[in-house]
């Protein structure tokens, strides 16, 4: 049997430690309260996007919106390649060919990350050129040389820059019965396996009894009550218990959001964990800068990605961006006149699809460039107020807005809270019930100490899926040192 925190009953409490509230659990396993603190306080909606970005993936049963794995340390497979694997490409010759003549080449490698390693012999190929697609044949290879003949008496002039080919897969049929069937080799490329780790935090607070009883004041303070918007009941501010539970709870949320945000694996000590920003600079396949004082050079950036992402079929992304960059390109765009039709507002309300849940305020670009390729902006909520500002400020979070396929199928959000699973369910247990992950110990029962003790632990991992799809945009901020007043 549980007991409340403002009720000592030695005959409930002398043997073990109870729950509390748990309003920091609450948060995440509650999407009604998570969408009215996202509202109403200064909790960053980044990090609530992404638990109800999977619950929608995943149906409204998923509690939490997370992804619990066995181990402290686990693995998963991802295909993040999405190019022609029947391309290769050659470097340019310092002569043309005499008609009908064959041409010997350098092949450039790697030619296809994900598939055939090298044409064949037998195969045919096209390139274009100023004279439009040529043709040759394959026949010979030998290591990197390979030696293209032209069909009906072409010259291959590969003078210039280098070529860019596709094949066929398939040989010609040889019009012959004793001939066999020609065979090559192919190599698939392996799946790239990512790598995670959960790491445990926790923290805690002690009160001495002449704060709980008040002993130790000189005076009465005034009795104020304000009214808990978690829970709805009236609290005495000035109940200690009260207060300091909600001290725990905003030291372990900031704690987690800045690993989340920050946070880079300590191999040495073998603790931490690899936080988003600083894994999508080093991996991310599309960071860049953007001029965010010039209007043209925004769309042309803008140009860059939603065409690679129309080439990945990619129909929709995202620019999850602190105030500054979201301002900059608020004002920058406005200033367009043209077909699209840029002018404030600009964004013309939230988006709909699977995981863009209505209260995280997006705005869309829909039709971007008339590809049919979606350009969605939100601002990081609760990034000013928590002062990250002053670490990292003037940049975007690019990612793209689709559901992600792992190597085995299954659809996964592109990030994924992860918490580990334990025999004693820390992760998100019910509220006021054994498992939670606050709870308190009054040491006072034991005559050790005059003190309540109020104790929070939990487990937390990410997983960062098709890095090579994601990117940090950095703006033109000049940085200067900051005058800090006490």
């Amino acid at each position: 049997m549980a007991c409340s925190i403002q009720s000592f009953t030695l005959e409930e409490c002398t043997t073990q430690s109870f729950p509390l509230y748990d309003q920091y659990a609450d948060i995440f396993l509650r999407p009604d309260l998570r969408k009215s603190i996202i509202k109403r306080a200064n909790l960053p909606n980044f990090m609530m996007y992404l638990f109800d970005w999977r619950r929608e993936l995943f149906g409204g049963g998923v509690t939490g919106g997370e992804r619990v794995v066995t181990t402290r340390e686990y693995m998963w497979e991802e295909i993040n390649f999405h190019t022609n694997p029947f391309q290769f490409s050659i470097e340019a010759e310092p002569s043309a060919g005499a008609p009908g003549a064959a041409v010997t080449a350098t092949i450039i490698r790697p030619i296809g990350p994900d598939g055939q390693v090298t044409p064949a012999v037998g195969y045919t190929v096209w390139t274009g050129s100023g004279a439009g697609i040529v043709q040759a044949r394959v026949t010979a290879l030998v290591g990197d040389e390979i030696t293209l003949t032209p069909i009906n008496g072409q010259a291959l002039d590969f003078t210039g820059h280098n070529r860019n080919f596709t094949f066929d897969p398939n040989y010609l049929y040889n019009n012959d019965c004793d001939s066999p069937i020609p065979t090559s080799g192919f190599s698939q490329s392996q799946p790239q396996v990512g790598t995670g780790v959960i790491q445990k935090y926790e923290n805690g607070l002690c009160i001495c009894d002449n704060a709980l009883s008040h002993y130790g004041y000189n005076f009465v303070p005034e009795k104020m009550q304000l009214q808990d918007p978690l829970t709805g009941a009236m609290v005495d501010t000035w109940c200690l218990p009260d207060a300091m539970q909600n001290v725990v709870t905003e030291k372990m949320f900031y704690g987690q959001f800045s690993e989340m945000m920050f946070g880079q694996f300590d191999f040495k000590q073998d603790a931490g964990i690899n936080g988003l920003i600083p894994t999508i600079l080093a991996q991310g396949g599309y960071n860049m800068p953007i001029n965010t004082m010039d209007a043209q050079s925004v769309v042309a950036t803008m140009k860059i990605i939603a065409k690679e992402y129309y080439r990945l079929n990619i129909p929709s992304f995202e620019l999850w961006c602190d105030y500054t960059m979201y301002t900059n390109l608020n004002a920058a765009l406005a200033s367009l006149i043209g077909p699209n039709n840029f002018s404030l507002p600009i964004w013309n309300g939230h988006a709909d699809n699977n995981g863009h849940i209505e209260w995280y305020g997006f705005r869309t670009i829909g039709n971007f460039l008339g590809t049919g390729i979606d350009v969605k902006i939100n601002i990081i909520g609760g990034w000013e107020a928590m002062g990250f500002n002053k670490i990292y400020e003037d940049f975007a979070i690019l990612m793209p807005s689709t559901d992600y396929v792992t190597s085995n199928g299954t659809k996964v959000p592109q990030i994924e809270i992860v918490r580990q699973a334990g025999c004693e369910s820390w992760a998100l247990g019910n509220k006021n019930s054994y498992g939670s992950r606050m709870w308190y110990w009054d040491d006072r029962i034991t005559g050790n100490s005059r003190q309540l003790k109020i104790f929070a632990q939990n487990s937390f991992g990410m997983d960062i899926h098709g890095l090579p799809f994601m990117g940090i945009l950095t703006g033109n901020q000049c940085f200067t040192n900051q005058a800090v007043y006490a």
